[in-house]
């Protein structure tokens, strides 16, 4: 469903305005992102919970939960270990990876370097200058108005700059582009800022008029990492073999993560990429003047960074 200006919503979305007000030409578009066809909704951290008791079930104390050390990331060159045959893996030099974590070291052939908004210590050490930049994102829960029963489907709308879908049964999550700036993960601040509650009731009331008094139940703010274009960066790093990255999501890496995750073992265990063509995330796309180019994006020319 697309809202333009001058048209007004169908009846059967009563109380959610269309058009574009003072600002005009773009549309915004109501469906249900993250929705299953049964009516439920998926979420980064419930999920990332679920997926580590499953892990745990599977492969009880063999799981190694830790996190990085600060410049914890080296690339050494080690003899293979006395009687060890080149049967087994390892060579006379093999360039072997090494982490070091908060459990110890890991060492191992292969590393995948997905560490979100702190990549970019790690990059540094390894002498990997990309354009990406930590940006703290915000949202915002406002508690539906006295009498309010109408549950609104999710709804991005780029003539506002914002995104908002129910949360629970009596509340409503909206998120605004205006909420990103830099920021330093080690730093975050956690709490929502009053001019962005501000600019959240805003956007939400003049889409939803009955919101424009609504009372402010809660916010937060997390970390992403923002690529140069918008876009992910996936790719075998050709300067540090054996080092493939995951970098750069821009905050909309949750629904495509399984299929990331399974072209990167590909990649990793038969040499190339099987289920996609990584072609067009790889990291010199910048230096070649080939950033990624989207006519399908959301809001301004490059695209909302909350919304994807």
């Amino acid at each position: 469903m697309r809202l333009r200006a001058g048209r007004v919503l169908p009846d059967r979305r009563p109380g959610i305005r269309g058009g574009a007000g003072p600002q005009r030409g773009r549309p915004a578009t109501a469906g249900h992102p993250h929705r299953s066809d049964h009516g439920g909704r998926a979420g980064p951290a419930p999920s990332r919970l679920s997926r580590r008791r499953r892990r745990r079930r599977r492969v009880g104390s063999r799981l190694r939960l830790c996190r990085p050390e600060r410049d914890d990331l080296r690339v050494r060159r080690r003899r293979a270990p006395a009687g060890r045959s080149r049967a087994n893996g390892l060579r006379g030099h093999e360039r072997r990876r090494r982490v070091e974590t908060t459990t110890g070291r890991i060492t191992a052939p292969v590393v995948v370097l997905a560490p979100g908004a702190w990549a970019g210590s790690l990059l540094t050490q390894l002498g990997l200058d990309l354009p990406l930049v930590p940006y703290r994102i915000q949202v915002t829960i406002f508690r539906w108005p006295a009498g309010y029963t109408l549950r609104h489907p999710a709804i991005i709308d780029a003539i506002h700059h914002s995104w908002f879908r129910p949360e629970g049964r009596v509340s409503t999550l909206i998120g605004v582009e205006l909420g990103a700036d830099h920021a330093d993960p080690d730093r975050l601040a956690e709490g929502v800022d009053a001019d962005y509650v501000a600019r959240c009731r805003h956007a939400l009331g003049w889409r939803l008029p009955a919101f424009a008094e609504a009372t402010m139940r809660g916010g937060w703010a997390g970390m992403i990492m923002m690529s140069g274009d918008g876009r992910p960066i996936i790719d075998q790093i050709p300067s540090v073999a054996g080092l493939f990255t995951m970098l750069g999501d821009s905050g909309t890496s949750f629904k495509t993560s399984p299929a990331v995750g399974r072209c990167l073992a590909e990649w990793i265990v038969h040499g190339k990429p099987r289920t996609a063509d990584l072609a067009p995330f790889r990291a010199s796309r910048f230096a070649e003047g080939r950033p990624w180019a989207d006519e399908h994006h959301y809001g301004r020319p490059q695209g909302l960074t909350v919304s994807r």
